[in-house]
């Protein structure tokens, strides 16, 4: 699964109560500015950064950890030293 970091800007409902113009999602850009003229902050940035960093998220990789959780298949010796091993990056011994 991939985020976009980028995703479409929401479409706010029209509020009838307010005059013509004010119905602008917080943080969007005056009427008339283009909405490209905005520029996403360095912290923003370094984020977006690192996310891409990431690798994707196997949905079924996660459903079969969890139904191998579920049924005790990590509490058994050979798997719970299989994960220490793993954690510290040390071999059997």
């Amino acid at each position: 699964m991939r985020i976009d970091p980028f995703p479409s800007p929401n479409v706010a409902q029209a509020d009838a109560t307010k005059p013509a113009g004010t119905n602008r999602p917080a943080g969007a850009p005056a009427e008339g500015a283009a909405a490209d003229t905005l520029t996403p902050s360095p912290e923003l940035l370094g984020l977006l950064d690192q996310l891409r960093q990431l690798p994707d998220v196997r949905p079924e990789a996660v459903a079969e950890a969890a139904r191998r959780l579920a049924a005790g298949d990590y509490s058994r010796p050979p798997a719970v030293s299989g994960t220490v091993e793993s954690i510290l990056g040390a071999g059997p011994g």
